[in-house]
């Protein structure tokens, strides 16, 4: 999805294991270490969420950090989509992405998916082992669109924002 996205907006890479560690829960997480990516996230247009699959839907962590920025309401009106990777084609990246979708929609983030030609809900790598996802073009072509299409709805709505309409009646 970086890919995706590079040629049409600034991008940052941030791993949420950098800032909290693994295997915390919400209440786990400390606001010292993850207030730098806090401040990331409240200024961005857009985010693309990767996890892997686990037992067909996303990581704890990602699950914690999602409640983490909506109890903030950092992740509404944000363009939000997500990508996944499980072991094998429809190993449950679908779901994956699905749960995760869901879930920032009902705390108001715009959500989207990967686009034309697959429509799909956002990015499905595959692959038993590290480093075989770069083998799975359909998997590249599903993320390369999801970050593509966040930029793309993140710069629309940007726009949008910073466009003043003229008061009815005025001028």
């Amino acid at each position: 999805s970086l890919y995706g996205a590079k040629k049409r907006a600034n991008i940052e890479y941030h791993k949420l294991a950098d800032y909290v560690g693994v295997d915390r829960s919400y209440a786990e997480i400390e606001e010292d270490k993850i207030k730098p990516l806090l401040d990331i996230v409240d200024r961005a247009d857009g985010l693309v969420l990767g996890s892997p699959v686990y037992f067909g839907d996303r990581s704890s962590l990602m699950h914690s950090f999602i409640n983490f920025c909506s109890r903030r309401n950092l992740l509404e009106g944000k363009v939000i989509s997500t990508v996944s990777a499980g072991s094998k084609r429809n190993g449950g990246q679908e779901t994956t992405n699905v749960y995760a979708l869901f879930e920032n929609l009902t705390h108001g983030a715009y959500i989207v998916g990967n686009g034309p030609k697959t429509c799909q809900y956002g990015g499905t790598g595959w692959g038993g082992d590290i480093g075989d996802v770069v083998e799975d073009e359909f998997g590249l072509e599903t993320s390369m669109g999801t970050g593509i299409r966040v930029s793309q709805v993140a710069s629309i709505l940007k726009a949008a924002r910073e466009t003043t309409v003229p008061e009815p009646g005025a001028g």
